[in-house]
């Protein structure tokens, strides 16, 4: 059995002040090494910087609001910030991160984001359960179909930087706004990636980025 839990975007998880508090602790991690990613072309992808779930941010202000809305079973996994400089591909993230599906299995997806961006995150309803990549999905899966929801423009607009012939084997569920205080959980075994922001003139988009997973019953 596969267990996708429910997707939930919380408009009023954190306050401007827990915003603010949360910005201050992380100028003094951004002064560390961050770990930096280029795409194939050689454009700067990713910079991440590692959290530690036994600092303030996440025992003081993190913590105490996913025991409200998620619950004080869910564990939390490889914590950590992401100023994002390319827009993600679809993928998912299912695998590892603490799950091992025998005790716990993958939970959410977690995307906060620290300021308001003209971005999304977009969802889709397929998921899989073995593979991250979207292309492998539509190869090995013998229930994808196309679909033809999306339609050009649509494409044009979002996903520009899709293959669109891939894109003919999703379906839409929903599109989370990058807005502050906000946060998106949704499957981690859902399709998932950001829109192409830059045509949008943002040139960086900046949040915590969490995998939980819950226990097998």
């Amino acid at each position: 059995m596969t267990n996708i839990v429910e997707t939930k975007i919380i408009d009023d998880f954190l306050t401007e002040a827990e915003i603010a508090a949360l910005n201050d602790e992380f100028t003094k991690i951004e002064k560390q090494k961050p770990f930096v990613f280029y795409t194939q072309e050689g454009l700067l992808y990713t910079k991440t910087y590692g959290l530690s779930k036994y600092d303030p941010w996440y025992t003081n202000i993190i913590r105490p609001k996913l025991d409200i809305h998620f619950g004080k079973d869910l564990e939390i996994f490889d914590p950590h910030i992401l100023n994002s400089y390319y827009p993600y591909g679809m993928h998912t993230d299912g695998l590892k991160s603490g799950a091992d599906n025998v005790t716990r299995y993958p939970a959410w997806t977690f995307v906060i984001p620290l300021d308001d961006y003209e971005s999304y995150t977009i969802l889709f309803n397929e998921y899989d359960t073995t593979t991250k990549l979207a292309n492998e999905y539509v190869k090995n899966n013998p229930t994808a179909k196309i679909q033809n929801q999306l339609s050009d423009e649509f494409l044009e607009k979002h996903l520009s930087h899709e293959v669109p012939e891939l894109m003919k084997y999703f379906t839409l569920e929903t599109m989370y706004k990058w807005k502050k205080c906000s946060c998106f959980a949704a499957s981690r075994y859902k399709f998932h990636g950001s829109d192409f922001y830059l045509k949008n003139g943002v040139t960086m988009k900046r949040g915590i980025i969490m995998w939980g997973t819950l226990p097998l019953i």
